[in-house]
């Protein structure tokens, strides 16, 4: 404090000013339209977590120390606090809502409720005497309805028309759950020691990523001495999946981020260049940019090729949410909003839009083969006709013709003609019928064709699983600049060898599609 007292002495009201004004032009530098959302209505409360209804509308759903507040961000009035049954203030550790059901849910200190998001009513729907079972952390609902709540005391489980709530002391059992998240019909949960999953409606688990094994033993023991001087241990703080691609999962942790494509079989590691911290408390992804950007304590950033960018300087940052194409951040400090525009977002949209529109009419693996069988004139249909033809051919007779002119002569030179002799013979081979020396041709060729089949339809599958795998790459919009030419020219070489084996068709279908 006496040093700060010393420095505002010497620099004066006028160097203040300098630094306050280059401090946010440093943020408008990196984020344009870079807004702090009016605070009247929240009393004053800090946020926790911050969240966006199903509704369609523009709605912000923010969690606080002291309650639930809503703000339309089509009118310009204050922050409306949210009316709990029961309590006055409560402790909002999260609110998740989902497309499966019309409610939201609000994780408390003091049990689970659900919210109305249209009337903005609300109801308890979980609450237990044990102070950890209370203590929620997170809710999820899968496409079954089924509602999983993830507190300080194990994870809990309601079918979808049950109103009886379960522990699912399989595995879990009292462990802390940190986050909970629906895939469709797939389960995960971040407990303290690692990331589960369940396929069956938390029935049975199994582990499928650790943080003690994510990194090295020296990187772990690194995090480790890192997070005890700051309080804090190795955690996950959130799970996230992509919309459209339920099999992709990622996570954001104490060690950084993590992406899986296969449901969590394996795992690649987020880089972490460019980031302030490892830890990474929330991730949110722009499916129209193709941008994935990160929260950590001291700003929000976006991942550009193999590094990220810092895009929002910003202290105490707890969550993030897209809402409109708009990014939604909450901090100790308030509620703060921007876009963002350059020229590499510009590129990926377009990548995206393009990949997207070549992947949803792309041409199905059996509609591909089909192209270059019949292009290669290699059907099987071909090798019945031959067997058919060799039956067919016993019933056709060897045709043979005779002529013969009949001449008598003497010794006396007198000369006799005598009628002329026509002859026509006719001769079937019936044993053909039931194997014919032409089987034995037919056979030989049939053995090269099936071969050559298989040779040019192994090659038309590996070129056309390339395709896919590079139009994946490229609509992620992680790519360098270098790495994306790179995988453009390589897309355009394989679709080029896929015309090749089908005399142009694939292009034809390809430019045919809407």
């Amino acid at each position: 404090m006496i040093k700060g007292r010393v420095l505002i002495k010497k620099l004066g009201l006028a160097g203040v000013f300098l630094i306050m004004m280059g401090f946010w032009g440093y943020c408008y530098v990196y984020a344009g339209d870079f807004e702090r959302l009016d605070s009247r209505g929240l009393e004053g409360r800090k946020p926790l977590s911050i969240s966006s209804d199903e509704t369609g509308g523009q709605v912000v759903w923010v969690g606080t120390d002291g309650g639930i507040f809503r703000k339309e961000l089509s009118k310009n009035g204050a922050w409306q606090k949210i009316v709990l049954e029961d309590v006055a203030d409560v402790r909002v550790n999260r609110i998740e809502f989902s497309s499966y059901v019309p409610f939201g849910y609000a994780a408390t200190s003091k049990g689970v409720y659900e919210i109305d998001p249209v009337s903005s009513l609300t109801c308890k729907i979980y609450s237990s005497d044990q102070d950890a079972e209370n203590e929620c952390y997170g809710v999820a609902v899968d496409v079954g309805q089924n509602i999983y709540i993830a507190t300080k005391g194990g994870l809990f489980v309601r079918p979808g028309k049950g109103k009886r709530w379960t522990k699912s002391i399989a595995v879990l059992g009292n462990k802390t759950i940190d986050y909970v998240y629906a895939a469709g019909t797939v389960l995960y949960v971040a407990a303290s020691d690692g990331l589960y999953r369940s396929r069956d409606k938390a029935k049975t688990w199994e582990k499928v990523f650790s943080l003690s094994t994510g990194s090295s033993r020296e990187e772990a023991a690194e995090d480790e001495e890192e997070n005890a001087e700051e309080g804090v241990s190795n955690r996950i703080y959130a799970a996230m999946g992509e919309k459209g691609t339920p099999s992709t999962i990622y996570l954001a942790t104490s060690l950084g981020g993590f992406r899986s494509r296969d449901e969590g079989e394996t795992w690649e590691s987020l880089p972490l260049t460019g980031l302030d911290s490892k830890g990474i408390l929330d991730l949110i992804l722009s499916v129209s940019r193709g941008a994935l950007y990160a929260a950590t304590k001291n700003g929000v950033f976006r991942m550009d090729g193999d590094g990220w960018s810092v895009i929002a300087p910003l202290n105490a940052c707890h969550g993030l949410v897209l809402i409109n194409e708009k990014i939604f951040v909450a901090t100790s400090m308030g509620i703060y909003a921007f876009e963002v525009n350059d020229g590499n977002d510009e590129i990926r949209i377009s990548i995206n839009k393009d990949t997207k529109q070549d992947s949803e009419y792309e041409p199905t693996i059996q509609e591909v083969q089909q192209m270059v069988i019949r292009y290669c004139d290699v059907s099987n249909d071909k090798i019945a006709s031959w067997h058919k033809e060799a039956r067919v051919k016993a019933f056709l007779p060897d045709l043979s013709f005779g002529y013969g002119n009949n001449v008598y002569g003497s010794y006396n030179g007198i000369f006799a003609v005598g009628p002329n002799d026509w002859q026509v013979n006719l001769s079937w081979e019936l044993g053909d019928l039931i194997y014919s020396p032409d089987q034995t041709s037919i056979d030989v060729r049939s053995r090269l064709m099936v071969q050559l089949r298989n040779d040019v339809l192994a090659e038309a599958t590996q070129l056309y699983y390339e395709r896919k795998r590079l139009l994946i790459e490229l609509s992620d919009g992680f790519l360098s600049s270098e790495d994306l030419s790179k995988r453009k020219i390589r897309l355009e070489e394989v679709s080029a060898l896929l015309d090749r084996l089908t005399g142009g068709t694939f292009s034809k279908v390809l430019k045919s599609s809407p």
